[in-house]
């Protein structure tokens, strides 16, 4: 895993999400292209995340609000994919976010019926996210700089200050726990916030 990967990991984790890293996206049986893809992350977020030390309504990023999602009262699951290249070519995230691999990611997370997939990749294709009930699924971009609005976008930038200002507003008790972390770095994020106390 590389450092994008590993700052949207613990992004996700730290607005309550449940992220999987590298999720094989295996192709149907009768597919024409039988190359195997993966979704750099997979993440689900069930309305009532709750702890403690960082797990409150107001620990949450409030990007999600200008987004649109409502993290209090939906389902979320986000199909990602990360770019640390400075320069992405037209198709990469394009190709990422295909309608084959949207269908499988979508079918892996279970949130929706089999027959209802179809429907909500064709809206997928055309925007961020869809919603269906309580239930929405959507797109998510984490790269070094702001692109189409096809797909969320977090800018590692961003995605940095959020990380550090988590650590910084919890920064004893995440600094006394943070060889529990499994990434060396937030590991490092989380020493370093309670260094500068």
């Amino acid at each position: 895993m590389n450092y994008g990967e590993t700052l949207a990991y613990w992004y996700l984790r730290l607005n309550g999400f449940i992220p999987m890293r590298n999720f094989v996206l295996h192709p149907s049986v009768d597919a024409t292209d039988r190359n195997s893809a993966d979704s750099d992350l997979l993440a689900v977020r069930f309305p009532h995340v709750y702890e403690e030390i960082g797990g409150q309504p107001d620990d949450w990023d409030i990007t999600w609000n200008k987004w649109g999602l409502q993290l209090e009262k939906e389902i979320i699951g986000l199909i990602v994919e990360v770019k640390t290249s400075p320069e992405i070519g037209p198709g990469q995230v394009s190709n990422a976010f295909s309608g084959m691999r949207l269908q499988q990611a979508i079918h892996r997370m279970g949130m929706f019926e089999s027959e209802n997939v179809s429907l909500l990749v064709e809206g997928l294709m055309q925007k961020s996210f869809v919603k269906e009930g309580s239930y929405c699924v959507g797109k998510m971009l984490f790269s070094h700089r702001k692109g189409d609005n096809l797909w969320m976008n977090m800018t590692f930038e961003d995605t940095v200050k959020f990380i550090q200002k988590r650590m910084k507003n919890y920064s004893q008790d995440k600094r006394r726990a943070r060889m529990f972390f499994p990434d060396e770095l937030v590991q490092y994020f989380a020493w370093k916030a309670g260094m500068e106390q």
